[in-house]
């Protein structure tokens, strides 16, 4: 709440670099163990935030450059509570909260493809992957993810089913599955008791 104050520094610090007392646990960790390991990763990297007012600029373009530096990917996450600190004309959406499904699909077009230039603008190769903030994504989200040019979704989690923001459940919760033209990945899961799913995270 107090992200204006610093221009985001705490969050970055703490969300990106992974600063844990002495050790950063981070970005630059993850990337570090990546390379160690032959692994090529997929980031899903929030664009949103770097258009708010008081954000230091550069920031999303670094994370972006260090990303592909080091040979990974980036693709397209967002978070809709920061459309509600723009100021009138950056975005013609007006603010209707938090989550992707709060939007209708014209506007959940509007919202991605503003948060894909974003990226973009940065480095980022136009995005062909989308998870929605908190998994929020309904079959509106497919259908601006679709005129948006994106190709696939990760955004439905079993961990989210009893409100699941109106994705269609997969055949098996451990294979893509076709939803309006979207491969939809489902997010990894496993049970950890009888009759109760957990996200792998």
């Amino acid at each position: 709440k107090d992200w204006p104050r610093d221009g985001l520094q705490r969050d970055i610090c703490r969300d990106i670099e992974g600063i844990v007392g002495s050790r950063c646990v981070g970005l630059d960790y993850q990337l570090e163990l990546f390379s160690k390991h032959g692994i090529k990763a997929t980031f899903m990297v929030e664009s949103l935030f770097a258009n708010a007012p008081g954000v230091q600029e550069g920031v999303l373009q670094n994370v972006v450059r260090r990303i592909r530096n080091a040979g990974h990917d980036t693709q397209l996450h967002l978070h809709c509570e920061w459309i509600a600190k723009y100021p009138a004309g950056v975005l013609d959406v007006p603010y209707r909260g938090y989550l992707q499904c709060d939007y209708s699909a014209s506007e959940q077009e509007k919202i991605v493809k503003f948060g894909a230039r974003l990226l973009q603008d940065c480095g980022a190769d136009p995005p062909v992957a989308f998870r929605a903030g908190s998994f929020a994504a309904n079959l509106d989200t497919i259908n601006a993810l679709t005129k948006a040019g994106v190709r696939y979704d990760t955004s439905f989690n079993i961990d989210y089913v009893p409100d699941k923001r109106g994705l269609p459940e997969p055949p098996s919760y451990g294979v893509p599955y076709s939803v309006g033209g979207i491969q939809e990945f489902p997010v990894a899961a496993f049970v950890d008791f009888p009759g109760h799913f957990r996200p792998l995270q």
